[in-house]
């Protein structure tokens, strides 16, 4: 899945890499090779505005799942359900004024929630959200690609307790992951090897052996430059690598 993000300052423009509108809410992006059409789906209008025809921008507060449908009503059916298991995500990204205590998220989460009866479970937003903090009030597994701003980016896997067939009845919120400052803390920031006072990619790779979820590699380039980390460890992803299959991209600024 090939994406690219730009973040701003107090919003964050969200502008996927081969993007065409098809109307305000409509882009194109490429999987597995293939132009498909997507839908920036939000209960946060006021928090979102898409425009250009390539461009998804966030202020504070926004967020925002990648849909299948042009109806903006939400229900079970609403969500795109990738599966990023022994695939890479590419997401190129400008985080020059998203500073301190600022959270610029690309994420996957297992949406549709549903609760104890294994029934869909709208939640208090009406938008059917989960993650492995019950935020919206349920929980379920969340692989968080990058929570970034431009001092620091983290990568960061959180497995559930799984009750089949839908419902999670509890969740490792803090999770299993690392931070570029972990390793290269003297390489990434402002004016950094990776400066981030400039755009920059980084490719996130689920690497599977023997079927299992074995490695989350996060690559960074930037003007021929490089620097790399993993996150987590074989024994936890190969649990994380049971939920990628059908997770729904989010995106968010807080």
């Amino acid at each position: 899945m090939h994406l690219s993000f730009l973040l701003l300052a107090g919003v964050a423009a969200l502008i996927p890499a081969v993007v065409r509108a098809k109307d305000a809410g409509a882009v194109t992006i490429m999987i597995d090779g293939q132009p498909k059409t997507k839908y920036v789906l939000t209960t946060t209008p006021n928090n979102v505005a898409v425009s250009g025809g390539n461009s998804i921008t966030l202020s504070g507060g926004g967020r925002v799942y990648i849909g299948n449908s042009p109806d903006y009503s939400f229900n079970t059916g609403s969500f795109d359900e990738v599966d990023l298991f022994g695939k890479r995500l590419k997401v190129d990204m400008d985080l020059s004024q998203v500073g301190c205590n600022c959270n610029g998220a690309v994420y996957m989460v297992s949406m549709p929630a549903y609760n104890s009866q294994q029934q869909p479970q709208p939640g208090a937003g009406g938008d059917y959200y989960c993650d492995a903090n019950a935020v919206g009030g349920t929980y379920c597994p969340e692989m968080d690609v990058s929570e970034a701003n431009k001092y620091a980016m983290a990568s960061t896997a959180h497995t559930c307790h799984y009750d089949p067939p839908h419902y999670y009845d509890t969740c490792d919120g803090g999770g299993c992951g690392a931070n570029v400052l972990d390793s290269h803390g003297k390489e990434f920031g402002p004016g950094k090897y990776i400066d981030t006072n400039l755009p920059f990619t980084v490719s996130v790779s689920f690497i599977n052996q023997n079927d299992n979820l074995a490695v989350v590699n996060n690559y960074f380039w930037q003007n021929g430059k490089t620097i790399q980390f993993n996150s987590c460890n074989a024994n936890y992803l190969q649990w994380m690598g049971k939920s990628l299959p059908g997770m729904v991209m989010t995106m968010s600024l807080w």
